[in-house]
Parts: structure tokens; C-alpha cells; sequence
């Protein structure tokens, strides 16, 4: 009643053949939603597969509704045809539905946690490619009710079907409270998240009309004269602001009244106040012992099992039976689906909050630590370990500080193991806030728990991730246990931290405390792994400093530590690190060798990280040796990998060096399409904001620099390189730009702070061969003799090489050519330029061989004489 606008725009939303497949529905509590919801499933089901699913209140069960749709969706599939529903990574879809039948079907169960982001993103495209394979079949409604309870890892999957199913027949609806919605509320996120990339439609529910309310009175409490039904609705439109179910419960409340007109003075303002006294005065209508089996239920949850109720109510289950009968008829609970015989809901939240409320506290405390004696002897109780962990919790003060710790530690394991980081961090959060609590814990207790949420936080991109491992540090600290300091350190390593460009001061100084901890007698091969690891860890966070020669003595320690331990992942850690630890433009062959041999051990374990690191390092270094057809071989093997690994940080990562490979080629127009898609992927999939930011501003420098317009960019490169004064890179982009600008003498103060003797404030890292060339540009357009010839002579032993970041000034020689021009030596400036120009002839890379002829006629005043004309 009075909601026929409404599923009128969801049937048309099904219908539509282009427009948002994303419709939210928001309202206040007892609005509607639910109903609305339900109605349109019924509608909808007609002509379309409809999956519903909803997030209960206080149980942070992970990813609850598309357990629930999928086992709706699954549970008649046979294993031969299981395959063909899920797809090819439907094995991970058993850290959500255990009882699948894996094997069966083909499919490989995942073995252990999802550890990394990868893993994660793996379960998330398993789920979304349920749907899509259901959604090519026929017309797929998804309804999400409640999802203002839901944990972040569920919205996060949420938003990650949501943008796979774009341009599919399916249709997501999201049904969320509105109400005491904060800026940092997880729902408030989540919805402009799904604005900002699917721009979804919006349908508010607001309160009846008093047309609606006058059907709804004539239903419910039967006919009264025209006149006097207007007057009734009315009130109840004063009443309840039009809110259904208040209204809803004052017609059962008031069914004898006559005189409506006078019932405005008598209740409340406030409308939840006037919520719970209407439902209170219903509630006490039932019998006693009706009310009493609804107060357990009310305590197990907004839904229930009859014997779990009969377990704890001291009636037994012939009492259950009838005051649910009871509590049925009087429309207080509703039986859920056939399937699911014996298990009950309440018909709203508000009136399980209302029974809920109204027991006192030690009472309330008490039942919950029945409940959770109950749910133990049932036996199950690993399928319910975060109702276990929920009730121990609030019953703690009752003697079960121990068990509340136990269970909220294992719901934390589980739920990390299914990938909900989220979840996760809070089931850990609540481990240690009983921890205070429980007699004797085990030292090492508050050690391990704070390692387990650091680690799940940074998981989930959350920023407290660094606190809570700090105070993990300090814990291991004062147990004097080396190895678990370790792993903490070991945790603090971040996604993307060799983008951010920079030295992480904090990291670096808990990753040698933690090795100058460690036994170095240990003959033990996981002390031999954990050593490697760190001096691995610890080669890679000091990339970017300048004591080049201790980075290398850790990492080469590192892969002998690595082959003396046995431990494919020490070696594999170590490999990956050579790239970055031995970058500089002297180890380009060493590089190459380390990258071949991790490709094979990837292959031999079936890592597709690692694989996949191996063949873009291997590009990287293709394309400075000038082998740029190998490169691209490599570049298009790590492409497949990233397909199939599935995330969106290896996807930024081909992209970006797709950009730079396009500019390489001279396709300008393309680098800057692939550079947008790359930000766009970057903002749309949270991926993190430092190593982003850093590496695309480099980028679009570039494409500005292709464009003739980089001093354009000299204001923002400046913001950028005062952000990181002790980073040289941004100091050099910025003097670079500055150069470039209407105003080049701005470029000189810092030219000359950076072009010391022995370039000194430049690290010899993954930088230093486009640092100097920058700097060599720079004396070029300023005329600068003296610094010119140190730039100059820093770069000779790497002539032949082409500058390579992710994007690239061209052959070195080109510089070269220019620097000997501006010194006065000809000969050798013809000679440069001359090979600059058949080397991207060579290569196919005609801007550059453009770009050498116009610097030797620019700088020496004759055109280049030169054989061979540039390919297009």
C-alpha cells in the first residue's frame, strides 16, 4: 500500500535496456524497505532468478548475504555440472560455502588464508562470477537488505560484484537505513563509492500518504465513515509521520477507537519513544509465557532456531512451540523459507530491540551466556564461531572472560582465512578487550593477537594498521622473543611501498632491530627463512637511500640465507628484491639473471606473484639494455598473469607500464588514454593513495614532456618536491619542469644544490639513470658547462642504454649528444647523436629519432647527416 510509484520504478529498472543497474533504497527504520523489497521479489520472480540476502544486527558474520544467496543459488547443482555455474576459480567459493563439492566438480579447494590482497580479490571475482555466468542466462535480481549492519568486507564485496555485473542483464538492489548514518559510518562510504562509478538510482521511502494510510486503516481495522476515516488518517499521519509499521501497530493498538481526533494528545513526540511504548503496549498483550520465549529468542538474535530457544528456556520445547505459535499468529515472528524449517525471524528490528531493551541488564548478560552453553553443546561450533564469540563477549563478567577470548580469536582465524580483513580486525579488537579479563592468559598472548589485527588491518587498507603493530613490536619487545618481533616487522612491508619513493625511517629501523635480535647461531631452517626475509625486507626499504653498498651485502645475504633455509617463499622474497636492491644502471645483466631464475622457481611452485614480478622486472630491464621486441614479450606474459591473478594493483602496474611504453613508442594519444584508465582504476579500486599518486604524477610529467607542454607542470612538480625534500627524484622533476617553464632561471638555485661532485644527493637506485639525464636536459637549456660535464661523465659508461622508469627520455646518447654540444666538443656531440638516431631507427622509435635530429640542429647548428629515415 501506497509503495506502487516505487515498484513500478524498480519493474521499470528491470526492464530498461540501458541506464543504472544499480538502484538504492533508503528509509528510516519500519519504513517499508523490507516489504517493498519482498513484494518487487515476488514481482520479479516471475521472469528473473531473484537472490535475496540480509546483514543482521551485532553479528559480524562474514559476508552474510551472499552466503545466503549463493547456497540458494547452488544447493541443487550437481557436481558435474558445478564447474560450469561457478567458472574456473569457483574453488574459492568453499572458504564460503564449505559443503560445495569441490572435488567433484574439479575444482581445487584454497588452501589457508588469503594472504594477500591477490587471494582476496580472487574470492570477490569467484562470487561475481557466479552472478555474471546466472545474468547471461536470464534476467538476475540481487537484493540486499539491511546492508547498513554489514561488515566492511561485505560491503566491499558488495561494491566489487556491483561494478562486475555493469553491462549484464542484472540488477543490484541495496536497501539501507538512512538514518544515523555518520561521515565515517562504512555505509556512507560505501554509497559514494557506488555513486562515484555506477551512478545508481535513488528511490527514498518516506512515510505513507494519508490516501495509503486511509487503505491501510480500512484493512486492518475495518470500515468507518467516509468523514471519520479521513480524521483517522490524518492522525495517524500526525502519529507516525506516515511510518508503517508504527502505524501499523497504533491501528492494533487502538482497533475499538471511535474517536480518533482525540488521540494526538496522548503519545509522545518522539517518534522512537513512541515506536517502543506502542510495541510494549502489544508485547504485553501476549501471554506470559510467550513473552518470556521471545525475550531468549530476543537475546539469541534478530533470528533464531527453535531449539536453540528451547535449549535455554527453562519451559522446554513444548512451550517454544506454543508461544511461538503464539508470537506467530500475532505477527511478532514470521517462519523463514521451507528449506529452512524450525528457524524463526522477527518481523522487525524494532521489536526484538524492544524485548531486548526491556530485560535488565544482569538478566540480559545472564541469558547470553546461556546461549552460548547451548550453542557449544550443539556441537556445531565451528559454524556459528561468531554468535559464540558475541555472546561469551557480553557474558564475560559472568566467568567467561577465557571462553569469549577463545572464540572471538578463532571467528578472527576464520574470517581471515575467508578474506573478510575487516571482520577479522574487529572479532581481534574484542579478543583483547576480554583479554584483561581472563586468569593466566598466556604471555604471548597480547603479542599475537595485535600481530593478527595489524595484519588484517593492513589488509583492508586501514591506516591504524602501523599503531597496532607498533604496540605488537613493543609486547614482543618485552617478551624478548626475536622471532615474533620478526613478524612484525615482516607485517609492517605495505603493498606498493617501492612506488611511494622514499626510505620508511620507522620500517628500517624495526626491521634491523629485529635482525640484530635474532639468533644468528641458529641452525634452524625457519630461522634461517625468517633472517632471509627480513634482510630481503629490508634490502627493498632502503632502495631509495644512499648507502648502496650495505643494501647490496644485505641482499646478497639475503639469497644465500634463502638457499641455505630450503624455503621456496625466503627465495622467491629474495629474487624479488634483487630488482629493486641491485637497481642501478651497472647490474642491468645480474638483474636479468636473478629474474630468469625466479620465473623458473615460479613455475616450479606455482606463484603467480612472483611469476608475474619476474616478467615485468624482466621487461624493465629488456627495455634499458635497448631490447625492446624482448621487452614487450615479457610485458605481454606479465599482461596474462595479471589476468589471471585478478587484482587491481597488477592491473594498475600493466597499465602503467603500458603508458610508458607507448610513449616510448611515440603513440602519445594512447599513453595518455592507457595513463587515465590507470587513474581511474586507482581511485575506483582504493589501491594505495601514496604509491599512486607518486608514480602518475611522474607519468603525466612525461606525457606532458611528449606534448611540448612540461613547464606547464613546473608548479606542481615544485608542491611535489617540497612534500619530499629528502627525496631527490621529486627535486629533479621539479628543477626539470622549472627548466622547461617560460621562466627557466628559476631551475638554477636547485640545478646547482643537486649537481655536487659525485652526485652525491642522487642514490644510485631505480631512479639514478633518469635523475642524471633530467639534470643533463637541464644544463642543456641552461647553458651550463661545468655541471653539464659532470652529468656528462657520470653517463658515459651507460651510453648505450635508454632511460627507463615506466616512461623514458630516449636513448642516452641524445643527452650525451647535447651535453657535448654545449661544451664545444662537435665531434663528439655528431658522433652521440648520429648513434642516438640509428639506435631508434632501430628500434621503431620515431619521436626520439625526431627529437635527436632537432637537438643536433638546434645545438650544433647543421643538420645531422644520417642515412636511414625514421620509421612511422
Amino acid at each position: 500500500m501506497g509503495r506502487s510509484a516505487e515498484l513500478r520504478v524498480l519493474e521499470e529498472t528491470t526492464r530498461a535496456e540501458s541506464g543504472s543497474r544499480v538502484v538504492l533504497v533508503s528509509g528510516d527504520a519500519g519504513i517499508g524497505k523490507s516489504y517493498l523489497l519482498s513484494e518487487f521479489a515476488t514481482r520479479a520472480g516471475r521472469d528473473a532468478l531473484v537472490l535475496s540476502g540480509r546483514s543482521d544486527e551485532g553479528v559480524a558474520a562474514p559476508f552474510q548475504p551472499f552466503v545466503t544467496m549463493l547456497r540458494a543459488h547452488l544447493s541443487d547443482v550437481a557436481a558435474e555440472g558445478l564447474r560450469e555455474r561457478v567458472g574456473d576459480l569457483g574453488g574459492e567459493l568453499h572458504r564460503l560455502l564449505p559443503e560445495l563439492p569441490l572435488e567433484p566438480a574439479g575444482l581445487i579447494q584454497p588452501q589457508g588464508p588469503p594472504d594477500s590482497d591477490t587471494e582476496r580479490y580472487r574470492l570477490f571475482e569467484a562470487v561475481a562470477g557466479v552472478f555474471r555466468h546466472a545474468a547471461a542466462e536470464r534476467d538476475l535480481v540481487l537484493l540486499f537488505d539491511d546492508v547498513h549492519w554489514s561488515s566492511m568486507s561485505t560491503m566491499l564485496m558488495l561494491r566489487h560484484v556491483a561494478r562486475a555485473l555493469v553491462g549484464t542483464r542484472a540488477l543490484v538492489v541495496v536497501a539501507y537505513r538512512d538514518t544515523a548514518l555518520g561521515s565515517t559510518h562504512a555505509m556512507t562510504r560505501l554509497i559514494a563509492d557506488l555513486y562515484r562509478d555506477l551512478h545508481p538510482l535513488h528511490v527514498p521511502l518516506g512515510g505513507l500518504d494519508v490516501a495509503a494510510l486511509v487503505e491501510l486503516a480500512h484493512v486492518l481495522a475495518g470500515p468507518l465513515p467516509p468523514r471519520a476515516e479521513g480524521v483517522r488518517a490524518h492522525v495517524l499521519r500526525d502519529l507516525s509521520d506516515g511510518n508503517p509499521l508504527l502505524a501499523t501497530e497504533l491501528l492494533r493498538q487502538w482497533a475499538d477507537v471511535s474517536d480518533w481526533s482525540a488521540l494526538g494528545k496522548s503519545v509522545p513526540a518522539d517518534v522512537p519513544r513512541r515506536v517502543r511504548n506502542v510495541l510494549r503496549q502489544r508485547l504485553l498483550g501476549l501471554p506470559q509465557s510467550t513473552l518470556e520465549a521471545l525475550t531468549v529468542a530476543a537475546v539469541v538474535g534478530p533470528s533464531f532456531d527453535i531449539d536453540l530457544v528451547a535449549a535455554v528456556h527453562p519451559g522446554g520445547f513444548d512451550t517454544v512451540v506454543d508461544a511461538l505459535d503464539d508470537a506467530e499468529r500475532a505477527h511478532v515472528v514470521r517462519a523463514e523459507e521451507p528449506e529452512r524449517p524450525g528457524r524463526f525471524t522477527f518481523v522487525h528490528a524494532l521489536v526484538r530491540s524492544t524485548l531486548y531493551q526491556e530485560l535488565p541488564t544482569a538478566r540480559r548478560l545472564q541469558l547470553h551466556r546461556k546461549v552460548g552453553l547451548a550453542l557449544e553443546a550443539r556441537g556445531d561450533r565451528t559454524a556459528h564461531l561468531p554468535e559464540l564469540a558475541n555472546h561469551f563477549r557480553l557474558a564475560c563478567r559472568f566467568g567467561e572472560a577465557r571462553r569469549a577470548l577463545d572464540y572471538a580469536w578463532r571467528a578472527g582465524d576464520e574470517a581471515r582465512d575467508g578474506g573478510a580483513f575487516e571482520v577479522a580486525a574487529e572479532h581481534y579488537r574484542q579478543a583483547l578487550e576480554v583479554l584483561p579479563m581472563v586468569t593466566d592468559p598466556a604471555p604471548e598472548t597480547r603479542c599475537d593477537l595485535l600481530l593478527s589485527r595489524g595484519a588484517a588491518l593492513d589488509r583492508c587498507g586501514d591506516r591504524r594498521c602501523r599503531e597496532v603493530l607498533r604496540r605488537a613490536a613493543e609486547e614482543a619487545r618485552a617478551l624478548e622473543d626475536s622471532r615474533r618481533l620478526g613478524r612484525v616487522a615482516l607485517a609492517m612491508v605495505r603493498l606498493g611501498q617501492v612506488y611511494q619513493v622514499g626510505v620508511d625511517l620507522e620500517l628500517v629501523a624495526l626491521l634491523r632491530e629485529a635482525l640484530a635480535a635474532l639468533p644468528i647461531a641458529s641452525a634452524l631452517p625457519a630461522d634461517i627463512a625468517l633472517r632471509a626475509l627480513l634482510l630481503a625486507a629490508l634490502a627493498v626499504a632502503l632502495t631509495f637511500g644512499h648507502d648502496r653498498e650495505a643494501r647490496l651485502a644485505m641482499l646478497y645475504e639475503a639469497l644465500d640465507a634463502a638457499r641455505a633455509s630450503g624455503s621456496h617463499d625466503a627465495l622467491a622474497q629474495g629474487l624479488e628484491a634483487h630488482h629493486l636492491a641491485a637497481s642501478g644502471p651497472d647490474l642491468v645483466d645480474e638483474r636479468l639473471r636473478m629474474s630468469s631464475e625466479l620465473t623458473v622457481l615460479a613455475g616450479l611452485t606455482c606463484d603467480q606473484e612472483s611469476l608475474f614480478r619476474s616478467h615485468l622486472n624482466q621487461a624493465y630491464d629488456l627495455v634499458v639494455c635497448g631490447s625492446i621486441s624482448a621487452a614487450e614479450r615479457e610485458y605481454a606474459q606479465a599482461q596474462r598473469v595479471a589476468r589471471r591473478l585478478r587484482h587491481p594493483w597488477f592491473t594498475w602496474e600493466v597499465l602503467i607500464y603500458r603508458c610508458g611504453l607507448e610513449l616510448l613508442r611515440g603513440r602519445v594519444g594512447r599513453a595518455n588514454d592507457v595513463l587515465a584508465d590507470a587513474l581511474r582504476l586507482a581511485r575506483r579500486s582504493g589501491l594505495p593513495r601514496e604509491a599512486v599518486r607518486s608514480f602518475n604524477l611522474s607519468q603525466i610529467l612525461a606525457v606532458r614532456w611528449e606534448q611540448g607542454r612540461l613547464g606547464m607542470m613546473a608548479r606542481r612538480a615544485g608542491v611535489a618536491a617540497e612534500w619530499s625534500r629528502d627525496v631527490s627524484w621529486w627535486r629533479v622533476q621539479a628543477c626539470w619542469a622549472a627548466a622547461a617553464s617560460a621562466d627557466p632561471k628559476t631551475a638554477r638555485e636547485e640545478f646547482e644544490a643537486l649537481c655536487v661532485p659525485g652526485f652525491a644527493t642522487i642514490p644510485v637506485d631505480l631512479l639514478w639513470t633518469g635523475s642524471l639525464l633530467r639534470l643533463g636536459e637541464v644544463a642543456i637549456e641552461l647553458g651550463d658547462t661545468e655541471r653539464g660535464t659532470l652529468v656528462r661523465d657520470a653517463l658515459t659508461p651507460y651510453a648505450d642504454h635508454l632511460d627507463w622508469t615506466g616512461m623514458s627520455l630516449g636513448p642516452v646518447r641524445r643527452v650525451l649528444g647535447g651535453l657535448a654540444a654545449i661544451v664545444g666538443d662537435g665531434d663528439a656531440a655528431r658522433e652521440h647523436f648520429g648513434a642516438s638516431y640509428a639506435r631508434c631507427v632501430e628500434l621503431g622509435l620515431p619521436r626520439h629519432a625526431e627529437r635527436t635530429l632537432g637537438d643536433a640542429l638546434r645545438l650544433l647548428g647543421d643538420p645531422l647527416d644520417v642515412a636511414a629515415p625514421v620509421g612511422r
